[in-house]
């Protein structure tokens, strides 16, 4: 059964690219908030642009190998394509961030951490999650924190290609609405959707991958995923800040209440926003920002725990001090260094890499705002 019907070539959609570049800007700025502001929190609820990854992933992918799988790309072509996007990078940057962690670890203990963080990195190579809890942490990837999202990534781009010729628009509304169902039922468990990142989280996660995901593909294969595009540029600088407005606002909630509030932030407010994005048509400098922040939105995402690490080191072996000192010079010469450094990354690294692991198979054509 053919799941989806045939449609013309989809106009690329920079606003795409925009938001998923911002986010990753946003989880950056989250997670380096001690070098800014390290007494108060300016994105509380940066953690909460993971699930706005899912949804903007589950719409490109679907828009990008939906036809191509009802032409018949095997699974092998699939997982191909999946992996040259998305491997070569997590690979380098899990080995900067065991590099990294090994010299924090010498820094504070004069030693190294042994057979068990050699046998987690392995693992975690071959995308293992962390089974040992090497030097006490139980992240799923100790050496890229980030990595736990990527593996999930991985995860449901099986699921969806395995499952495709059953996902009818019926069913898949179904998953959606168990998904969301479910997400609810762990943000109140949990009280919070920051959540994933632990070993001991992978169960909890799945809600939360799975209902940003499927319901990024029902919307693409929906009407709703193709409006009239009558924004501009003024349009997308009013998104950004919604997306940073509802990040702040994070702040306010009260301590009882952040699971319901990050529930609600994910079943609601995010798609409303993503709904706004689509109507944006970005052209002339405007594209291309978008086009830079999307190229090394990936870059971004990945590099920021092991380059955290390693520039945080900085003033401890040079002055003898935390970082947290030089708030927030500290964190304005970072941001545009990251930024910097993943361009370099993304054209000179993830771009060739992609290439030479995609050569085997032909790469699927760049129908819209997000490289697939």
């Amino acid at each position: 059964m053919n799941a989806v019907p045939s449609r013309v070539r989809e106009p690329y959609l920079h606003s795409l690219d925009l938001l998923r570049g911002a986010a990753a800007l946003f989880v950056c700025i989250y997670h380096i908030n001690f070098m800014l502001t390290p007494h108060h929190a300016l994105l509380p609820g940066g953690y909460l642009c993971v699930d706005l990854f899912f949804l903007l992933s589950g719409f490109v992918i679907a828009r990008t190998y939906d036809r191509q799988i009802a032409a018949d790309m095997t699974l092998g072509a699939f997982c191909i394509q999946r992996l040259a996007r998305l491997y070569p990078l997590f690979f380098m940057t899990t080995l900067l961030g065991f590099v990294a962690i090994n010299a924090r670890l010498y820094e504070t203990a004069h030693g190294y951490g042994g057979g068990r963080v050699i046998a987690t990195l392995l693992g975690n190579l071959l995308l293992v999650p962390n089974l040992l809890d090497p030097f006490g942490m139980r992240s799923m990837f100790p050496f890229n924190g980030a990595a736990w999202s990527i593996f999930f990534e991985l995860c449901v781009n099986l699921v969806f290609v395995l499952c495709w010729r059953h996902l009818s628009a019926r069913r898949l509304e179904a998953v959606v609405v168990i998904y969301g169902l479910l997400l609810l039922l762990v943000a109140a468990y949990a009280n919070s959707l920051d959540i994933g990142n632990r070993t001991s989280d992978i169960v909890l996660a799945i809600p939360r991958v799975a209902f940003s995901f499927f319901l990024g593909v029902w919307i693409s294969r929906s009407r709703l995923g193709h409006p009239i595009r009558s924004l501009g540029a003024g349009a997308a600088v009013l998104g950004m800040s919604l997306l940073a407005g509802i990040l702040f606002a994070h702040r306010w909630v009260p301590a009882q209440s952040i699971g319901l509030a990050d529930a609600g932030i994910v079943l609601f407010a995010f798609p409303a926003l993503f709904f706004f994005f689509l109507r944006i048509d970005l052209v002339g400098l405007s594209s291309r920002v978008a086009a830079f922040l999307g190229n090394i939105s990936y870059s971004v995402y990945l590099l920021q725990t092991p380059l955290i690490v390693a520039y945080s080191a900085i003033p401890r072996v040079l002055a003898h001090s935390e970082i947290a000192r030089y708030a927030p010079w500290a964190g304005f010469v970072f941001m545009p260094a990251i930024m910097a450094t993943s361009f370099f990354v993304w054209k000179y690294f993830e771009v060739p890499a992609k290439h030479i692991m995609r050569r085997a198979h032909p790469a699927p054509s760049a129908i819209l705002g997000g490289t697939a």
